[in-house]
């Protein structure tokens, strides 16, 4: 509802903006009133007001929805409580769990050098070689060296003392629905990648298909759903213990036709 974006130090004070809003142009509007507006109960609201209670992703998104946040808006929203819950969760030592990447994380790495050399690590043949490594992913020492760094700086790989290279985390994921122009750059990436590969890798190692068909609007978000379930399955075919190459998956579902007409 704000007419411009706001910058917030973190996700109650987007509530708090919000609620202090509606109350400027109805003096009745009470805490009570905005919890249920929320779909949350008012004890809840005022214990996520004090701090004392976090905002998940999924609650933060229907929020998002009920508030009727612009795109802008709705992303400062998540990212802040992706922040939060990385902040509260700190950083595990265990590299066989999962981490969900903020927004900001993501922009640090959203190259794919990063996510290649992660994946990498993780197959049953890789070697802790600098030169090996540039050689497989087919990039300049140089670069790898860059790739390595903001890695180490970020958290998410480690060089022990023998220098072997290992993840701080097995699986990563970010923000999904979500109109940024850093996950829109990713998946260009990722698009031309395989077009490329398409003109240089024979159909016995690679496959490249596609399906025009008619759609439901109303029926999307059940499609992408069915799409991140596959995606799942897909990693859980490759057992780390028999890998040896770094594949990209893409799948677009997009429009052919112009939505409205």
């Amino acid at each position: 509802m704000s007419q411009k974006p706001k910058k917030f130090q973190n996700s109650r004070e987007i509530l708090k903006f919000h609620y202090a809003l509606r109350q400027s142009k109805n003096v009745k509007f009470s805490q009570r009133s905005f919890a249920k507006m929320l779909g949350i109960s008012s004890g809840r609201l005022a214990e996520i007001f004090n701090g004392k209670a976090p905002i998940t992703e999924k609650k933060a998104r229907a929020m998002a929805t009920k508030l009727k946040l612009s795109a802008e808006d709705k992303l400062q929203l998540l990212t802040l409580v992706e922040n939060e819950a990385n902040t509260r969760l700190k950083r595990p030592k265990n590299p066989k769990k999962s981490h969900r990447l903020s927004h900001d994380e993501f922009s640090i790495i959203s190259d794919w050098e990063h996510f290649a050399l992660m994946s990498l690590i993780e197959t049953a043949t890789f070697k802790s070689d600098k030169n090996w490594i540039a050689k497989k992913l087919e990039v300049s020492v140089e670069r790898l060296e860059t790739v390595l760094q903001t890695l180490l700086a970020e958290n998410l790989i480690k060089i022990d003392d023998n220098q072997q290279i290992s993840n701080t985390y097995r699986s990563m994921s970010t923000l999904t629905d979500i109109p940024s122009d850093i996950l829109k750059k990713a998946n260009e990436e990722c698009i031309l990648q395989g077009l490329e590969k398409m003109y240089v890798i024979g159909p016995e190692l690679r496959d490249i298909t596609s399906l025009t068909f008619p759609v439901d609007l109303t029926k999307l978000p059940k499609a992408k759903a069915l799409i991140r379930k596959f995606k799942a399955k897909m990693t859980e075919l490759m057992p780390s213990k028999t890998t040896s190459e770094i594949y990209n998956l893409n799948i677009q579902l997009v429009p052919i036709s112009k939505i409205g007409v």
